[in-house]
C-alpha cells in the first residue's frame, strides 16, 4: 500500500524517533538533511502534523537563558506506525530501480534523454 505520509512527514517522525525534541533541534536536523524551512513555515508544518495526529507538542516551555519559549515535540504511536509503513513500502521496492539510479553518473541531458527536453530548444 502506498504510504499515507509525505517524505517530509516521514523525515520529521524519523528525526523524533522515541525521543522528544525541541522545535529548534528538529529544524536544525531538517536543515542538515537539506530541508530548510522558515520559522513560520516550520511551525505551520508541525501544526499540521499535530492536527493529523502524527506528533504531539508540549505546552510552550521556557528555555534557560532565553526570553522566548519553545515547544517540545514527540512522535505519536500513529506517526511511528505510518513512518514504519512508509519505510517498509520503499524498502520493498525492486532493487533494480535503486541500481538504475546508482549507475547514473550524471544528470540527464538532451542527448541521453531527449524525451525530457522540449524539441523547441
Amino acid at each position: 500500500m502506498v504510504p499515507k505520509i509525505t517524505h517530509l512527514q516521514f523525515l520529521v517522525i524519523r528525526i523524533l524517533g522515541a525521543k522528544p525534541r525541541l522545535g529548534r533541534e528538529i529544524r536544525e536536523m531538517l536543515a542538515a538533511e537539506g530541508e530548510s524551512r522558515s520559522l513560520p513555515g516550520f511551525y505551520q508544518m508541525m501544526g499540521r502534523l499535530e492536527k493529523d495526529g502524527l506528533v504531539e507538542g508540549s505546552d510552550r516551555i521556557a528555555i534557560e537563558g532565553q526570553t522566548a519559549t519553545e515547544r517540545r515535540y514527540r512522535a505519536t504511536e500513529t506517526g511511528i506506525k505510518q513512518a514504519n509503513e512508509a519505510f517498509d513500502f520503499y524498502a520493498s521496492r525492486p532493487s533494480n530501480i535503486t541500481r538504475h539510479y546508482q549507475r547514473r553518473k550524471s544528470r540527464p541531458d538532451k542527448e541521453s534523454h531527449p524525451s525530457l527536453y522540449n524539441s523547441q530548444d
